[in-house]
């Protein structure tokens, strides 16, 4: 169950949520999220709505924090901060989905998220979106940022707008996170399939979409890409890598594992990895995707080959033994990459890693 303490409180059912089976024990403890309210800066500010509100995924409830004397009302330092804590597993987060109320002028002025990992610890800023904006009323958006870290606790601060009365929102998607999160890797625990979120993304560099924990040395990675045009020099893709703060292209075997790129200007591809040998590419320059045509394409490191598919056909193979490979921990999944500054200017639809018996 979800706990709520400070304000009006409402509980939520995780547990229905979650598959369970043997060799998952997290998932058979009592599943319990933690949500704090606290108004400040604001001596004459009230909040109603409450985490019923915040959390129950409906556009016609509110959640609004509402400034009584003058002097709050100018302040720009007015704000709730709403606190969430899954004690149970840390959640990796790189977008928060936040839907707006039916006023442009209650907008927040800002929204920032943090992240820790225990009550004595100091905050860790994540993101900060200054002066958001959405398509319309009661609009759900949502709002990306580069973060590799994992927390158990996570902190919204909501700003309210100066000579504002009211700050409002209709909903944050966190539940959905954490609950989508625990599904993802119970699925990976049982079936060896890694899904990323979220399903569809167009790649900026620095973007880590996920994690694989104890990947396999054989494995298969398949994407839809859409190509929306061209871009001057490599175009990086999507790039798995065990360091997520590293800077090196592909001096070590972790750099790339794999990588797919682009071709300059082009849609002939530079598929690669490191292994202990050194990088092992296919590259060609042949237009193998059409513009705003969507295609299949995947990677399989399977045995002492790398082969790149696209839509079902084999385009090209290179050598990389099996024993060669390095066993990781884990590998950060980025779309594009942290290396090179271009990211290909297209649409990838359900990333997905699937692990292959050695």
């Amino acid at each position: 169950m979800i706990y709520f303490t400070g304000g009006v409180g409402a509980a939520f059912d995780l547990s229905s949520k979650l598959t369970g089976g043997e060799g998952h024990d997290y998932e058979k403890k009592d599943t319990k999220v933690a949500i704090k309210i606290n108004a400040r800066n604001c001596d004459s500010c009230t909040v109603s709505g409450g985490v019923q509100a915040l959390f129950d995924g409906k556009t016609n409830t509110m959640f609004d924090l509402e400034a009584k004397s003058e002097m709050d009302i100018a302040s720009s330092a007015a704000h709730v901060d709403i606190d969430v804590k899954y004690d149970t597993r840390k959640i990796h987060l790189n977008h928060i989905s936040i839907t707006c109320g039916d006023d442009i002028n209650s907008d927040p002025s800002m929204i920032l998220l943090k992240g820790r990992n225990a009550d004595d610890e100091a905050w860790i800023d994540v993101h900060d979106e200054i002066n958001p904006t959405w398509g319309g009323r009661k609009q759900k958006k949502d709002f990306y940022f580069n973060n590799h870290n994992s927390y158990l606790e996570h902190r919204i601060t909501l700003m309210k707008k100066v000579d504002s009365e009211k700050m409002v929102i209709s909903d944050i998607d966190m539940i959905q996170s954490i609950t989508w999160s625990l599904a993802a890797e119970t699925h990976y625990k049982l079936m060896g399939i890694q899904f990323f979120s979220p399903s569809i993304i167009h790649p900026k560099t620095g973007f880590v979409i996920g994690t694989v924990a104890n990947p396999s040395r054989n494995f298969v990675v398949s994407v839809k890409i859409l190509p929306l045009g061209k871009v001057s020099g490599y175009g990086s893709i999507y790039t798995f890598r065990d360091d997520p703060m590293s800077k090196s292209n592909y001096a070590y075997p972790g750099d790339r594992c794999p990588a797919l790129y682009f071709f300059p200007d082009r849609y002939g591809f530079d598929a690669s990895i490191v292994d202990k040998t050194g990088v092992k590419y296919h590259r060609s320059s042949t237009n193998w995707l059409a513009q705003n045509v969507e295609s299949t394409v995947i990677i399989k490191v399977i045995g002492d080959f790398l082969t790149l598919h696209v839509d079902g056909g084999t385009i090209g193979t290179v050598a990389t033994n099996l024993s060669d490979r390095v066993q990781f921990d884990k590998l950060y999944a980025f779309t594009s990459g942290n290396v090179r500054d271009n990211a290909a200017n297209v649409k990838l639809t359900n990333l997905r890693w699937t692990n292959v018996e050695e």
